[in-house]
């Protein structure tokens, strides 16, 4: 999991929340996905609060890259026991991403052990389309059908998205983040979402859609330049850049300001609609 500052339009501030990898994420971003256990953990060096280890994996299957019995990798971690040594699981089968090391030979965690050694009697995984994955055959079935339909020898990007949590008295929030790559899957969830009724879930997919410039996108984001999903604010909301004269309440049309925002990004020339008007009727923004 990491954690990473994010603005949140809704307070205005800045506010730090986590990210999990989707399973087409780790999959995509990952070098090597193996099924097997943790057999030895041996200590190798600390650097100030880092602490390297070497982890040894019995590989059982191998889900993605080059076939091997075994592989070592490293684990850095600011604890006095991290996972591998603190849950001891040299007798519990698990799933495990890792990457080459960028500087050379060898293989290590994409990012720690929380996302990438996946136990697999405690596996509980989401996809990129926020569906949710318990226990092992479940979670090892979605990782397999995410490896058959990744596009060979291709670089994707990632994009950061929410989806609903699972229901959780206890959750803070009703909403979690996910790492997703960039793909076509994701351009048609985008699709789907703006044809949906819901105003907010369809804002979601204008968003997302920002990644896949086409004739069709283009087409379909001018099509929302007259859309009627609005709110209503008593002040002038700086983000869509315009001043309006004074008025106590303001109608804001924040769907069409966002697909005349991503427009103008893509150098598409068109006519700026009416993002903001006085409720009541009056003068609109300059």
């Amino acid at each position: 999991m990491r954690v990473l500052p994010i603005l949140l339009f809704a307070i205005a501030a800045t506010a730090e929340i986590s990210i999990d990898p989707s399973i087409e994420w780790s999959v995509v971003d990952s070098d090597l996905v193996v099924r097997g256990r943790v057999i030895a953990v041996k200590p190798l060096r600390r650097e100030g609060i880092a602490i390297y280890e070497t982890a040894v994996f019995r590989i059982e299957e191998t889900l993605k890259g080059p076939v091997m019995q075994t592989v070592r990798f490293e684990v850095v971690h600011a604890e006095s026991q991290p996972w591998v040594a603190k849950e001891r699981p040299f007798k519990l089968e698990a799933l495990c991403f890792l990457k080459r090391k960028k500087k050379g030979q060898g293989w290590e965690l994409r990012y720690d052990e929380s996302d990438d050694l996946v136990r697999l009697d405690k596996a509980f995984l989401t996809d990129a389309g926020g569906k949710h994955h318990e226990g092992r055959d479940a979670v090892l079935a979605a990782v397999r059908s995410a490896i058959a339909i990744m596009p060979k020898n291709t670089k994707l990007r990632s994009l950061v998205v929410e989806h609903p949590v699972v229901p959780n008295p206890d959750a803070v929030a009703n909403v979690q983040y996910f790492e997703v790559p960039i793909d076509q899957l994701l351009e048609a969830r985008a699709h789907h979402l703006i044809g949906l009724k819901k105003d907010k879930l369809r804002y979601k997919g204008v968003t997302i859609l920002r990644q896949f410039k086409s004739d069709q996108n283009v087409a379909l984001l001018k099509k929302l330049l007259k859309s009627d999903a609005a709110t209503q604010q008593v002040q002038s909301p700086h983000k869509w850049g315009v001043l309006p004269h004074v008025h106590d309440e303001w109608r804001v049309y924040w769907l069409r300001a966002e697909a005349w925002r991503i427009l103008k990004a893509w150098g598409i020339q068109v006519s700026r609609p009416v993002l903001m008007e006085p409720v009541g009727g009056g003068a609109t923004e300059d």
